[in-house]
């Protein structure tokens, strides 16, 4: 299972060690993209999550959101199964969207009204 932090800072500073551990195991051995690495985009109002699932149908798919936690389970007969977690705050589920086509998943998370973008001016 893959596990991705989304959040807007880093909490804590990353050492080589955390560096060389993320290229390996969440982009492959191989190098590159491996076919079930997300692809995130995040503006002031929305998370766009894409996540390639070929060979999977929508009734494959799982998608659980729950104490800040993200989880895609996919998983079929003729292929293994994908498991994905990703930890999200301020995600408003209700107005989020999740669409499959081509074999891949875009998942568009709304964020909280609290969770937007804004901006402090000095005085």
């Amino acid at each position: 299972m893959s596990t991705f932090y989304l959040t807007p800072y880093k909490n804590r500073k990353e050492d080589l060690f955390d560096n060389i551990f993320n290229d390996l195991f969440v982009s492959g051995f191989g190098g590159g993209k491996s076919y079930n690495s997300p692809t995130i985009k995040e503006t002031d109002d929305l998370i766009t999550l894409s996540l390639d699932l070929p060979g999977f149908e929508k009734s494959d798919i799982n998608i659980d959101y729950r104490d800040n936690q993200l989880y895609i389970y996919a998983k079929s007969d003729e292929r293994s199964e994908v498991k994905h977690q990703y930890t999200l705050r301020n995600i408003d589920i209700k107005k989020s969207s999740a669409e499959l086509k081509n074999g891949v998943l875009e998942l568009k998370l709304e964020k909280l009204g609290t969770a937007k973008k804004q901006i402090l001016k000095i005085s």
